[in-house]
């Protein structure tokens, strides 16, 4: 549970607030002046997501769930729909850029910073954002993956042809450095310390899925011994496939 107490006489405007999976709600006291709070989520908090005492609590430009008291519903607020956190399991609550968050804060707001606590830009696109961060990582990617034949879903620098989707879903793609053990006879070509495609899709297709990633031939010197492994060290055997 978080509270918030205003006890000055003027208004007061709390802004890019992400409150999820808490017990007990975001509780807001205004004893002397009303209080706004916008391009901010609340949901999944038990009992409820927000309650608002004393003066008058207004909320706008946000994604709050009920239930709640309280609270004075204005502009721009939705509810009922998931922000879709990045990876709300181990606490990423980035949003995806397919959230509804995205692009429907208000962005007139003068006491916004100018930038997130990933010290990204607020504003990525048309609008700022209802959450404290901006949107996912730059080394994010989602796209979309419609069912059919010869299916080609491109994601950032990577792109993958499904034979047959059978159901459609979404596929992502995250680009990080990373440090393992190379297989014996192998050295880097590019970039140093590697990059490592984390790539995943919910679409039900089949196999063989066709994988070709984007790269700069000039950080490689022979791009005709290139291949490309799949690291899983979770298996059996060598980590690399």
């Amino acid at each position: 549970m978080a509270h918030f107490i205003n006890e000055g006489g003027t208004l007061e405007s709390v802004t890019n607030l992400t409150v999820s999976d808490n017990l007990g709600p975001f509780s807001m006291l205004t004893l002397a002046a009303p209080a706004v709070v916008s391009n901010s989520i609340f949901t999944n908090n038990s009992p409820m997501n927000l309650v608002g005492s004393g003066a008058q609590v207004s909320i706008a430009y946000s994604l709050l769930d009920p239930p709640y008291s309280g609270v004075l519903i204005t502009a721009g607020t939705i509810s009922g729909q998931d922000p879709i956190f990045l990876d709300r399991q181990s606490g990423n609550y980035r949003v995806r850029p397919s959230s509804p968050v995205v692009d429907s804060g208000d962005s007139t707001i003068s006491t916004i910073a100018p930038r997130d606590l990933d010290g990204r830009p607020r504003i990525l696109g048309m609008n700022l954002d209802m959450e404290r961060m901006s949107s996912t990582p730059e080394n994010f990617f989602e796209v979309l993956t419609g069912s059919g034949q010869d299916v080609s879903a491109s994601a950032g620098p990577v792109t993958l042809t499904f034979p047959l989707v059978i159901a459609p879903g979404v596929t992502t793609v995250s680009v990080q450095p990373g440090d393992v053990d190379l297989p014996e006879g192998f050295s880097l070509a590019g970039a140093d310390p590697p990059l490592y495609f984390d790539i995943s899709t919910t679409a039900d297709h089949t196999v063989p899925v066709e994988v070709c990633i984007n790269y700069d031939p000039g950080e490689t010197q022979n791009e005709a011994v290139l291949e490309i492994f799949h690291l899983d060290p979770t298996e059996d055997g060598p980590p690399f496939r």
